[in-house]
């Protein structure tokens, strides 16, 4: 096999967001059009070309008439500090997010926090899928947003 040897370091880059993004899409899509192979470049992970069709199958299939028009939503807090990672430069990582789970996602104005505390008041609305699928995505965000922090604040600490 000539696979990279950076297919399993890719985690630590936002890489599981790629995954899950690539995995999800590739549920949607019909098979006719499906890529030929979902591992290469994963390295080691066992059943990885099985895995779309085996766990997201479910996302696939036409909704019942019972969820088709059910739309919920949730309310997350998210600190201020942070918000601008959710959004992305001019809002497009929120509108990747929103296009890859299908879910809606609002913001709360600036200045206008959940009581008590500095954090802003996101809620997403759509499907339950949907719903899950965006706060995966955002929490995926979040994390990549603290490891760079993390990653910054210990170079700044080296440099004094």
């Amino acid at each position: 096999m000539n696979g990279h040897a950076n297919g399993s370091v890719g985690g630590a880059r936002g890489g599981s967001l790629e995954r899950f993004a690539e995995v999800a899409f590739e549920a949607l899509r019909p098979p006719a059009v499906a890529p030929i192979s979902l591992s290469a470049g994963v390295g080691g992970v066992g059943g990885v070309a099985g895995f779309p069709s085996a766990s997201l199958l479910p996302l696939s299939k036409s909704p019942t008439p019972a969820d088709a028009g059910a739309k919920d939503s949730k309310n997350v807090e998210i600190a201020e500090v942070i918000v601008g990672a959710i959004l992305g430069p001019g809002g497009r990582s929120l509108v990747e997010i929103q296009q890859m789970s299908g879910a809606n996602i609002q913001i709360s104005k600036k200045g206008t926090f959940a009581p008590g505390t500095r954090n802003r008041i996101v809620t997403i609305s759509g499907s339950a899928t949907a719903i899950s699928n965006a706060q995966y995505l955002i929490d995926q965000k979040i994390q990549e947003e603290e490891l760079k922090r993390t990653r910054h604040n210990a170079i700044s600490g080296l440099m004094q």
